[in-house]
């Protein structure tokens, strides 16, 4: 899936940041937490690839409705924190296991940041198993530009306050200003003519 590809490509261009914009030990705490939170993402993408047939087929049936899309929503988000949450409590054990003293270098910002990241991500997967058509498809280069402008920009701040969480921060701040909010309000207006449909049946 593209959302899977892309966020490979912006976890390395994480890495190569922190190698130009802060210490070696910022860049080795990154690099011991960022497989934990690949884990977690790789429990929520598949999940919400089963969305994108019954997705499919309300709009075309034109049963789609905002509520649908908003229950989803407030389910992937809970997914996505309680993956966070697992993330924060289990992910310092991990790391202490693979690292043993050298996960002191871990600032408790890295969990943080990687959980909040986890829930942001849980909460748009369903706005992007609605933009799935070919439509869709064209629309979401948009939000997804301006959530990496967005980061970009606010990098070197982040990065300079929270180290090796800087990226991770940035990457939050991109999808909650940028992206979510445009991928949600794209798939709502897909939901529409369902809900103009399903209140004239009511009617």
């Amino acid at each position: 899936m593209l959302v899977a590809i892309l966020v490979a490509l912006l976890m390395q261009a994480d890495r190569l940041s922190l190698s130009f914009l802060a210490s070696p030990e910022a860049l080795a705490a990154y690099a011991l937490v960022a497989p934990i939170y690949l884990a977690g993402w790789a429990l929520l993408n598949p999940l919400a690839m089963n969305l994108w047939p019954v997705y499919r087929q309300e709009i075309s049936d034109g049963t789609f409705t905002r509520r649908r899309l908003l229950r989803d929503v407030g389910l992937f988000a809970a997914i996505g924190g309680m993956a966070g949450c697992a993330l924060f409590v289990g992910g310092p054990i991990a790391v202490s296991l693979v690292a043993g003293s050298n996960a002191d270098i871990v600032p408790l910002s890295v969990y943080v940041g990687f959980a909040l990241l986890l829930l942001l991500q849980g909460a748009a997967l369903p706005a992007a198993m609605v933009l799935t058509d070919k439509k869709g498809f064209r629309y979401q280069p948009i939000p997804f530009a301006l959530a990496v402008i967005l980061k970009a920009v606010s990098l070197p701040y982040c990065v300079a306050v929270a180290g090796p969480a800087g990226p991770i921060f940035a990457s939050v701040f991109g999808i909650l200003v940028g992206q979510f909010p445009l991928m949600l309000r794209k798939a709502s207006q897909r939901a529409t003519a369902g809900e103009e449909d399903l209140d004239d049946e009511a009617r």
